[in-house]
């Protein structure tokens, strides 16, 4: 959960924990093995690994969402007609969808 602080909390035995690191958030999802992945407030994507915040570097994201069959999407720049392009989370870069421009993206059970 991302807090009106920007602080990304974790839900676990009935109770709030402690903030997850330091990286303040904008958007957030959750991958099919249980990690968070944040669009952070300086519009940069992030996974929790081992502990702690690692970059994965799509500077001027927007939003990001991940499918239970792991499968991770996000939208940065270039922008047209206002809509940003939408990138896949591909063994560890960014790769932009084909034809793919949106504000916000969500995905699918199927990915």
């Amino acid at each position: 959960m991302i807090a009106s602080d920007h602080k990304v909390y974790k839900y676990e035995n009935g109770e709030w924990g402690e903030p997850l690191g330091s990286q303040l958030a904008l958007n957030i999802t959750v991958d099919a093995a249980g990690s968070p992945w944040i669009v952070s407030i300086r519009h940069t994507t992030f996974q929790w690994t081992d502990n702690t915040w690692v970059a994965r570097s799509l500077h001027g994201a927007h939003a990001i969402a991940a499918s239970p069959t792991g499968a991770i999407f996000s939208t940065s720049y270039p922008a047209f007609f206002g809509d940003r392009t939408v990138y896949s989370w591909q063994k560890n870069h960014w790769t932009p969808v084909e034809q793919a421009y949106a504000l916000s993206v969500a995905v699918g059970s199927d990915g």
